[in-house]
């Protein structure tokens, strides 16, 4: 780290065990985050290092802190990258995943999102409240929407009605965001979201269900019907050829 105005260095060099590719200042300046062999913290003033190397990462090519200082994103080499306890160096999220290689990652000025850009022509936003939830919570969620749960013996079996009522109440309390109703405009992107990742996977029986729904909000989208009829034959429009063109027979 250098003095502004002098020029001079303030720190010891931060090292990690090869090459750093990124750095950046915390909000408060008062730490900086390295992206190298691994990605690490280190004290902005004394230039000691506040956490050990981050956990399951080999190279971190790009770093970056949220506005309120308690995360940051680090990109490893396999076209992902994660949100990790820039207290403890520990990850908080599974691996956010591109097909490419990752160019560039930031918070929203919010904290509550993330827009990643990648070689793969791609950017994508992200929530970052479903990333950092709490497995317990996630579990919670799943179990008011289904009704059930699932018990020590692997074996699904239905909610008491107190059971759903106290769930529901303390869940809609942590997450009201998950109780509100979507737009019809969120309701399609999020299946054609859906239906791509399933049409990617060669998921036939997924594809169908999000055809189903896209085509009944617009019957009269060929492409969809195409598609559809498809996805219900155990088939993906992934595999398949564009259809072909019409011929002009008038001469």
């Amino acid at each position: 780290i250098w003095d502004t105005e002098t020029g001079q260095p303030v720190t010891p060099f931060l090292g990690l065990t090869s090459g750093v590719y990124s750095a950046a200042f915390s909000p408060d300046g008062r730490r900086v985050v390295i992206g190298g062999a691994s990605a690490r913290i280190w004290d902005a003033e004394s230039g000691k290092p506040l956490t050990p190397p981050f956990e399951n990462i080999s190279i971190g090519y790009l770093v970056a802190f949220s506005p309120d200082g308690r995360w940051v994103l680090a990109s490893g080499d396999k076209n992902t990258f994660r949100i990790w306890d820039a207290a403890t160096g520990k990850p908080l999220s599974h691996p956010f995943e591109h097909d490419d290689g990752i160019r560039s990652i930031s918070f929203s000025p919010d904290g509550r999102r993330i827009v990643s850009a990648s070689q793969d022509k791609t950017a994508r936003i992200w929530d970052v409240s479903i990333a950092t939830r709490p497995d317990e919570d996630t579990i919670k969620l799943a179990q008011v929407r289904s009704g059930s749960a699932i018990d020590e013996s692997g074996a699904v079996r239905p909610l008491t009605p107190d059971e759903h009522r106290a769930m529901f109440a303390e869940m809609k309390a942590k997450y009201p965001e998950e109780f509100a109703s979507a737009t019809p405009a969120q309701s399609t992107a999020w299946h054609r979201d859906r239906l791509a990742e399933a049409e990617k996977a060669k998921d036939a029986f997924a594809a169908a269900f999000h055809l189903r729904i896209l085509f009944k909000s617009d019957p009269n989208d060929a492409e969809l019907a195409r598609r559809l009829q498809y996805a219900e034959e155990g088939r993906v429009a992934v595999e398949l050829a564009p259809p072909p063109r019409p011929v002009n027979v008038n001469k």
